[in-house]
């Protein structure tokens, strides 16, 4: 969440109430918790996402109109995506810290060259055998990487 301002950490009651009487007057809602999402100063995910699921358990509750809610719940749905997104950047970035991946990278290079080089003189054996006894030189045999 590096690039989320963390100015508030919840709606304050006064934004809560605004919607919330707006929805008792059968008004829209939706546009009301998207501005509210989307101010100059805007709260964290988490906050976000508490304050979202408030308002769709009041509208459930009260009944309101189905469009309303969908439009709620998309909010919801978006940050939760954008949560899951930076948690698995966060989760990928802390498994090449823990692997230390600059020491292991050479190491697996040079294992993977060992195995090459076994795997070409094998053959080249092979061939020179062949070429004593008459024989057909065996078909190559296919390179494994593990």
């Amino acid at each position: 969440m590096s690039g989320v301002k963390r100015k508030r950490n919840v709606l304050n009651v006064k934004q809560k109430l605004e919607i919330l009487e707006k929805l008792d007057n059968g008004e829209s809602a939706s546009t009301d918790a998207e501005d509210v999402l989307n101010e100059e100063n805007t709260i964290s995910h988490s906050a976000a996402l508490q304050s979202v699921e408030t308002l769709l358990d009041y509208m459930g509750q009260r009944g309101f109109d189905y469009g309303d809610i969908t439009a709620v719940r998309q909010i919801c749905v978006d940050i939760r995506q954008e949560m899951n997104k930076q948690q698995k950047q966060r989760r990928i970035a802390d498994f090449f810290k823990a692997v230390n991946i600059k020491r292991k990278i050479p190491s697996l290079m040079l294992y993977g060259m060992q195995r090459v080089n076994v795997q070409k003189a094998t053959y080249t054996a092979d061939l020179q055998w062949n070429r004593v006894s008459n024989r057909e030189p065996p078909a190559p045999k296919p390179r494994c990487y593990h």
